[in-house]
């Protein structure tokens, strides 16, 4: 009979279970993420260099969504001109692709 703890095969000196394998393979949320979704955000968990480390801001570490300033970014013009730097405008669109994670418009035009 085959069981979830049935060693596969090994990778880097550990043992490969097919219960880890089928993990890997099914769409379900992490353990640390269940575990944490089960308590108050508000506990304070611990401290870092004088800050309170509360379970809520754990959480936003874990879970993948996009950062405040990116959304709220994205709810304006990109066209705004906010500032200027050395005599150029800065418009809200150069902001965003500062922030957000897209290839450079030198390098898409290279490739």
């Amino acid at each position: 009979m085959k069981t979830d703890a049935d060693n596969l095969s090994t990778l880097f000196d550990s043992n490969v279970t097919r219960g880890a394998l089928k993990n890997l393979v099914t769409d379900r949320p992490a353990p640390i993420t269940v575990a944490l979704a089960q308590k108050a955000d508000g506990d304070n968990l611990s401290t870092l260099f004088d800050s309170n480390v509360t379970r809520g801001a754990l959480k936003n570490l874990v879970t993948d969504r996009p950062a405040p300033i990116t959304v709220a970014l994205a709810q304006k013009s990109d066209g705004d001109n906010l500032s200027t730097l050395f005599d150029s405008n800065v418009t809200r669109g150069a902001l965003k692709n500062l922030i957000t994670d897209k290839p450079a418009p030198i390098t898409t035009a290279l490739a």
